[in-house]
């Protein structure tokens, strides 16, 4: 790639991010992906006791190190899918960083919350829906729908970070915009 080719599709990527320069080539660019909702937990895996796992900048081995985890059966909150065999995380001392997936085990509690409390779709035009979707962000696989004229529908009473479970009326569980929905107060759970 001829330096103003470069230099012409890393300008054509800081346009469409919104006039954000991206650091690096454009395939580097392309390829960092956007924070994540950190509604997955994990423990640390593979590490010996008395060892510590770092939490690198970037995702791979080249980045320097922001933090560490260490193997004390102590939840990590992170990203609920990874990124070419690395998972962001929250590092104990509050940075963002990443570690190899493969270090980490889920816990699974955590990302099935208990669906108690009702909501109602609400801020979508007539005759639209909300969408239910596999996972926490627009990213995820659509596998249901809520309507206005669903009525209540059974959800998580927390969030994580603006994404709710929710129950959709196919049976199905999966998360929407907590945005467009409203809690139901005083109505217990839904059904």
């Amino acid at each position: 790639m001829t330096p103003i080719t470069r230099a012409a599709a890393v300008l054509a990527a800081s346009t469409v991010a919104g006039g954000l320069l991206a650091a690096g080539s454009p395939s580097q660019a392309a390829t960092r992906p956007t924070l994540p909702a950190w509604s997955c937990s994990y423990q640390v895996a593979q590490v010996p006791t008395g060892t510590a796992l770092d939490v690198l900048s970037g995702p791979g081995i080249g980045n320097r190190a922001v933090g560490s985890l260490g193997s004390t059966g102590r939840r990590i909150p992170g990203a609920c899918r990874s990124t070419h065999g690395w998972r962001q995380v929250k590092a104990p001392n509050g940075r963002t960083g990443w570690v190899l997936a493969k270090n980490l085990r889920p816990v699974r509690s955590s990302h099935h919350r208990a669906l108690r409390c009702a909501y109602q779709v609400t801020r979508v035009r007539p005759g639209s829906h909300l969408r239910v979707r596999t996972g926490p962000g627009t990213g995820y696989r659509i596998i249901g729908r809520l309507h206005k004229s669903d009525g209540r529908a059974a959800g998580a009473c927390r969030s994580a970070h603006g994404w709710r479970q929710v129950k959709a009326p196919n049976g199905r569980t999966g998360w929407s915009s907590t945005r467009y929905l409203r809690g139901i107060p005083g109505n217990g759970p839904a059904r």
